[in-house]
């Protein structure tokens, strides 16, 4: 459980930006809302979000490398995100400190372009006008789960993942562990979990139970054959649908800083 949760711990994004809610879409027509989302291929993310028509768009390489600010709107004719002339349209370089945490950033384009569309796939495809930079890439619809959540004793932290099998298949999906922490002990609660497009949710592979006594120094197995799925209301909170054992009954996970 070690392994597991350190990386869970070394996957988590360092910067995670907190969307405008899906249904703040200002004129944009029904088909637009598809684009409000994190999406992610591999390590880079695109975060999407919308307020009065206006789309802000930011593509992350990820570790602190290079970062894209665009601002768009929806063309309805093509089912598309473009990016308009703003000053805000920039190109950026992040600086790292020998702890690799950022201490700067230096713009190299102030005058980024893009066009954003969704494939017949459900894929995000990013269209870099300037230098192709989104080639061959197709992001992954991800919600915006993927944070450290916090309810008085519990912290829920959900990470995206991407693995590739024995056989050379590429699986993703969330990895969700739940820790409970007070003076019995520790309890954890392990899921893997797929994330639903159509209804905004990460539904569990499986789920696996663990508690260590306050006097112990090791884990027991509680159960191995769980099952829960995990919704986020409007406020962006995450609700516990926990199956097996009713478990995440009343609580509603705020995301923070604990």
């Amino acid at each position: 459980m070690k392994k597991m949760i350190a990386a869970l711990t070394a996957l988590m994004m360092v910067l995670v930006l907190v969307p405008a809610a899906a249904e703040d879409i200002g004129p944009d027509t029904e088909t637009a809302k598809v684009f409000a989302s994190r999406w992610a291929s591999g390590n880079i993310r695109i975060d999407i979000s919308s307020s009065d028509g206006i789309w802000e768009v930011v593509v992350d390489l990820g570790y602190g490398a290079t970062v894209w600010n665009y601002t768009c709107v929806h063309d309805s004719d093509l089912n598309a995100l473009v990016s308009v002339d703003s000053e805000t349209n920039t190109k950026s370089v992040i600086t790292l400190d020998d702890n690799r945490s950022e201490n700067g950033s230096e713009i190299v384009d102030a005058e980024a372009k893009a066009v954003f569309t969704v494939d017949e796939k459900g894929h995000l495809v990013w269209k870099d006008q300037k230098e192709d930079a989104g080639a061959g890439m197709a992001f992954e619809k991800i919600g915006w789960y993927e944070d450290d959540f916090y309810c008085d004793d519990y912290t829920l932290s959900c990470t995206w993942d991407v693995e590739e099998s024995t056989d050379g298949e590429i699986y993703s999906g969330y990895k969700v562990l739940l820790v409970l922490e007070n003076d019995k002990g520790i309890t954890e609660w392990y899921y893997p979990c797929s994330y639903n497009a159509e209804t905004d949710s990460l539904v569990s592979l499986f789920g696996h139970k663990e508690f260590k006594p306050a006097n112990s120094e090791e884990f027991e197995i509680i159960y191995e054959d769980g099952s829960a799925t995990f919704t986020m209301d409007r406020e962006g909170n995450v609700l516990w649908n926990d199956e097996k054992e009713n478990a995440g009954n009343g609580l509603s996970f705020q995301r923070g800083n604990g």
